[in-house]
């Protein structure tokens, strides 16, 4: 059994793209979405990412199609990437870690939200292992999977 999600959540790119090929995980956190139990923000290098990754597996109009249906949808706040870089650029100078993870833990930092992930990605939990991150992470895999 799943647990619920609550509260507000900076999502990366690859929980957006699991949003929009519906996995299993996708769909259970579009149900929180609906529901109104989870508020949800990302960056518009998370967008980009979910783009591009959707136009390889189905082509450009319909990833097109795909990404704004979920801007459309009023589930996401999307703060610049710009606004953002300067706490990123700092993340990124001290840890190995990808920009676009850098900018999600950059917006849960700045908006006083938990980090989600969709999977635990080796260099993302090495680092949380080394030093803590300053603020709460989670994984969608987890939490779909009742972790």
């Amino acid at each position: 059994m799943r647990r619920s999600l609550r509260g507000y959540y900076a999502l990366d790119g690859g929980t957006l793209i699991e949003l929009c090929l519906e996995t299993g995980a996708g769909k259970a956190l579009r149900d929180e979405l609906k529901s109104g139990d989870v508020f949800a923000y990302t960056h518009d290098m998370a967008l980009m990412e979910l783009l591009y990754i959707l136009c390889r597996k189905y082509g450009w109009q319909r990833a097109m199609r795909s990404t704004e249906s979920l801007m459309l949808s009023g589930f996401l706040t999307v703060e610049a990437a710009s606004a953002l870089s300067e706490d990123a650029s700092r993340m990124k100078c001290s840890r190995p870690l990808a920009l676009s993870d850098c900018l999600t833990l950059a917006l849960a930092t700045r908006k006083g939200m938990t980090a989600l992930f969709a999977s635990r990605e080796a260099e993302l939990v090495r680092e949380m292992e080394r030093e803590p991150l300053g603020v709460d992470v989670e994984f969608i895999s987890d939490w779909h999977n009742g972790a």
